[in-house]
């Protein structure tokens, strides 16, 4: 009985430590998705052209990625209670500049505001979730993670819409504050002040500065692209991927600076670790295909089968649903088995989604539909979280905030980069006059052959998890 109540305190600080995690994930994931149906309401009340109006949301991704950069070289100068604490103040204050803007630059400069704090408060609540977690507790409790993370992403666009409908723009702010308000609180009163040693280390200026040069030069090259995509002509496709080129000779000169840096902006060498290498991928490969069904399936139930867009919306809440409640289920299993069985399966499902759809889209009808979807996302569900979390686990303690920085920037630069190319592709197919069926096809086949490319990858993951290393030992 003395044994249960010394560690009764310590089981509910821990716990608590999670909800606030999981609840700052949840915001930031809503708030990535929440704002795109307010779009047009953004154009109608401040009188701003689209072009203007995209800027709420490109704002919020470009400070994301500005946080991700950050956040490995922030994490190692300040401890982590504190730095997490004034990322969701940050965020908060973002929240009430967002309300009370009385301009679209202020709203702006909110969602700025706001997408460098999610930067920051994303890949720090993964590094005190795997120092906080035992081991054994560490697949189960990313299972959580990405279900809230998931379904914040997905019920995103709903709740945006109600919001707006009955509550105005100004509503999709000031609903963070209270989440935020209770985040803030838990954490200031139940995380240990001190996470991990604070290192003296220099700031990798001249990284930074290429990095963030590399990143607005892509995001140019991608907005350029996307207004030329609509008129497309051969010679601009060329000009495009001559620029791409340059771009990614830039990131691999980039790419090799860092990694012989003596203290690098991004710790690349981590890629060294094998297994997180692959786990990478993976994750990488799973994020494009789920990337190109959120742009494919409202072509496919809209366009070609003419069903409303709220079939649409349905649709992908069912898959989402599905993802999220099979990464919790499978946690357990990662904690005892490893995630290459689960790894594996999850490829297979996802690649056969891409195939079976393909096949049957001359003529295919809306229950087919979910039922390929549903299976995609149970494919997700078995292969995104749980290699994720494989992959962590072979990093040391002080090491994971990195690892999940580096991961989501992979996610992020690489699926951008594709759904590009899968615009492109679209377009030009159509100058061809092939229909927009036989494009669906082509693609489809396309991501289902990409995705099993990465099957290797996870059947080369520890087949248990006594395979693992235990970070909490590094």
């Amino acid at each position: 009985m003395a044994d249960m109540s010394k560690h009764t305190p310590q089981s509910l600080s821990n716990s608590a430590v999670i909800f606030s995690l999981l609840l700052g994930g949840v915001v930031v994931s809503l708030s990535n998705s929440a704002l795109n149906p307010a779009i047009p309401l953004f154009m109608q009340v401040f009188g701003v052209p689209l072009v203007s109006a995209s800027w709420v949301l490109n704002a919020y991704v470009i400070a994301m990625a500005i946080g991700l950069i950050m956040v490995s070289y922030l994490a190692t100068i300040f401890v982590r209670k504190t730095l997490y604490l004034t990322a969701l103040a940050v965020f908060g204050l973002g929240s009430m500049m967002g309300y009370f803007s009385p301009s679209i630059d202020w709203v702006i400069g909110a969602r700025f505001l706001q997408g460098l704090a999610g930067g920051i408060l994303i890949p720090l609540s993964v590094g005190i979730l795997y120092q906080i977690v035992p081991h054994q507790r560490q697949g189960q409790t990313m299972g959580l993670w990405g279900m809230v993370v998931m379904l914040g992403l997905a019920v995103g666009p709903l709740v945006g819409a109600y919001l707006v409908k009955w509550y105005g723009w100004d509503a999709l702010f000031i609903i963070n504050l209270p989440l935020m308000g209770l985040a803030w609180a838990l954490v200031w009163h139940y995380l240990p002040h001190q996470q991990a040693k604070i290192q003296q280390r220099n700031l990798d200026k001249k990284g930074l500065l290429g990095l963030c040069l590399l990143l607005l030069g892509g995001f140019v090259w991608e907005r350029v692209a996307h207004q030329y995509t609509a008129q497309f002509s051969e010679w601009m496709m060329v000009a495009m991927i001559g620029l791409g080129g340059i771009l990614s000779y830039g990131s691999y000169r980039w790419w090799l600076y860092e990694y012989h840096h003596a203290t690098p902006l991004l710790q690349i060498s981590i890629f060294d670790n094998r297994i997180y290498r692959y786990c990478t991928i993976i994750s990488v490969t799973q994020t494009i295909g789920l990337m190109l069904y959120l742009i494919l399936l409202p072509m496919l139930i809209q366009q070609v089968m003419h069903h409303p867009a709220t079939w649409t919306g349905w649709v992908l809440m069912a898959s989402t649903l599905i993802a999220s409640v099979t990464t919790q289920l499978v946690g357990k299993i990662v904690d005892k088995q490893g995630a290459r069985l689960l790894g594996c399966w999850g490829v297979i499902l996802t690649a056969s989604a891409s195939f079976g759809l393909a096949w049957q889209l001359v003529d295919i009808s809306i229950i087919a539909v979910v039922i390929w979807v549903c299976v995609h996302g149970l494919g997700v569900g078995l292969a995104y979280i749980p290699t994720t979390t494989v992959g962590f686990s072979q990093l040391p303690a002080d090491k994971v905030t990195e690892g999940a920085s580096l991961n989501n920037i992979s996610r992020r630069i690489c699926s951008g980069l594709v759904i590009w190319l899968a615009m492109a592709y679209v377009n030009y197919r159509q100058t061809q006059a092939v229909n927009e069926v036989g494009i669906l096809q082509e693609l489809l086949l396309l991501i289902g052959g990409m995705l099993l490319l990465s099957l290797p990858f996870a059947f080369a993951l520890p087949r248990t998890s006594s395979s693992f290393i235990n970070q909490q030992q590094s």
